[in-house]
């Protein structure tokens, strides 16, 4: 595959989500065979736009089937995203300074700032190892009483800091991975959680320019492994209140990913059928 057919194929990838990018967006989330320079990107883009393979208007890059109302629809949700990312911080603070609560992030849609006023913010956190189901209790209830799970706050993925390796691995979560948002960050936990997943860029070469460039050491604390039993009832008793609502759900001992709205087979064979 050629820089020009990777540009393109990125430029549709994104024309799913009706989401024009920007020439640094596309340099780090290129979809490819190999990596490339920003420059020999950059030129290609010139090209592409010379010919009318692609538009460019305002600084950002989408397919002539393209809307340029998506320009307007990214500048508000930029604006958005700014708002939102602001309020997670001061509304979850609380949840990171419980010590074993290691790492919380953004995903999905306003991770990657294609955001409505009705957007709900799903949240990816990490927890200390055997402090999974306690971290989920804290969450729940925290958010619970302030009023705000589910609406605005959907923590629809929990994973334990010895779990952190993704099973399923295609186009779909590589981009979902890249565009995560970090809110709050100890330990180095979401640096352990990108070299944990680097398989990404085998889908994104690109972004190997964006993973840590350092040696990380995973560290085991006896404090966590005299927690076990307590952590495993946690475990026993919330599998069963959530058991008869589990339907494409992974649950498990160290990692739980609820499929509130799972669209990654739809987007798949929409991309499939673009190519």
């Amino acid at each position: 595959m050629s820089i020009q057919q990777s540009i393109i194929k990125t430029l549709k990838y994104s024309h799913i989500f009706e989401f024009p990018l920007t020439d640094e967006e596309i340099y780090k989330f290129l979809i490819a065979e190999t990596n490339y320079s920003y420059k020999k990107i950059k030129n290609l883009l010139n090209n592409l736009v010379r010919n009318k393979k692609i538009v460019k208007r305002d600084g950002h890059y989408f397919l002539p089937l393209g809307n340029l109302d998506w320009l307007i629809k990214r500048e508000k949700s930029n604006r958005l995203f700014d708002v939102v990312f602001n309020k997670s911080k001061k509304d979850l603070r609380f949840l990171f300074k419980m010590p074993f609560v290691k790492f919380i992030g953004i995903t999905g849609s306003v991770a990657a700032k294609n955001i409505s006023n009705s957007a709900d913010v799903d949240l990816f956190i990490i927890s200390s190892k055997n402090y999974l189901w306690l971290t989920r209790l804290i969450t729940v209830i925290y958010l619970k009483i302030k009023k705000k799970y589910r609406n605005p706050y959907c923590p629809n993925l929990y994973v334990s800091v010895d779990n952190l390796t993704w099973d399923t691995k295609n186009v779909y979560v590589a981009n979902e991975i890249a565009r995560i948002v970090p809110i709050f960050n100890k330990d180095m936990s979401f640096e352990k959680f990108l070299v944990k997943n680097s398989w990404v860029i085998s889908y994104l070469p690109n972004f190997k320019n964006y993973l840590p460039k350092f040696k990380l050491r995973f560290k085991n604390y006896f404090l966590n492994y005299l927690f076990f039993p307590i952590e495993f009832t946690l475990f026993v008793f919330q599998y069963i209140y959530m058991k008869k609502n589990i339907t494409k759900e992974t649950v498990s001992l160290k990692k739980i990913l609820f499929a509130k709205n799972d669209y990654s087979s739809k987007i798949l064979s929409r991309f499939d059928q673009n190519l």
